[in-house]
């Protein structure tokens, strides 16, 4: 059996897991959502935080699991298997995530979300993605932990022209390429970052 493709997506905005449409990802039964954090950052979003979760470290007590952790919220029809409460070791999530990409699964699209902040913390677990993007809130500020998310990817040789999906912006205005948003950026990083704003919808 071939390798399931994980789709990473990095985030910001807890709001991101509402807009996934944004880089192409149907609101259906056929997409699975794995949250990746040591505790849940989506919680809140559909009022979850105070109840117990596997979450996906759970996998490695029984990977018959995959089917039955996952919940569909009333928010979204998409499966969506939430960071764990309470936390677990980073450790443990990254070898439940590596079961995953090999496990026999009935989902056409397995969409792996992990916050900006927690780059370096679930640094070898990127290894495992074939894809990568990054979704933001039009609004936002260009978050701090970007520029170092993408440095990383690219110094683990993860981002190509094959895995690299671009960067995303749902809700408010999409900052125009070369606007005041990115002076910040290096050459480099602009000329990577900013004219990839619209997501491959057959990632």
């Amino acid at each position: 059996m071939s390798q399931n493709a994980l789709e990473l997506v990095l985030y910001q905005n807890p709001l991101a897991i509402l807009n996934l449409d944004a880089i192409g990802v149907e609101d259906n039964s056929d997409v699975l959502v794995v949250e990746l954090s040591a505790s849940s950052i989506f919680a809140p979003v559909f009022d979850q935080q105070a109840k117990l979760r596997f979450g996906l470290a759970g996998l490695l007590g029984d990977l018959d699991r995959a089917s039955t952790l996952p919940k569909a919220f009333r928010a979204s029809r998409r499966r969506i298997l939430l960071g764990s409460r309470p936390s677990v070791p980073v450790q443990a999530s990254v070898g439940a995530l590596a079961e995953l990409r090999n496990l026999d699964v009935k989902f056409r699209r397995i969409i792996v979300m992990l916050h900006l902040s927690e780059v370096d913390k679930f640094i070898y677990g990127l290894q495992l993605a074939s894809t990568f993007s990054i979704l933001l809130k039009g609004d936002d500020a260009v978050p701090a932990g970007l520029l170092r998310a993408v440095d990383r990817l690219q110094k683990l040789k993860a981002i190509d022209k094959e895995s690299w999906k671009g960067l995303a912006f749902y809700g408010g205005s999409a900052p125009e390429s070369g606007g005041d948003k990115f002076d910040s950026l290096s050459d480099d990083l602009r000329a990577l970052i900013v004219p990839a704003q619209s997501v491959d919808s057959a990632a």
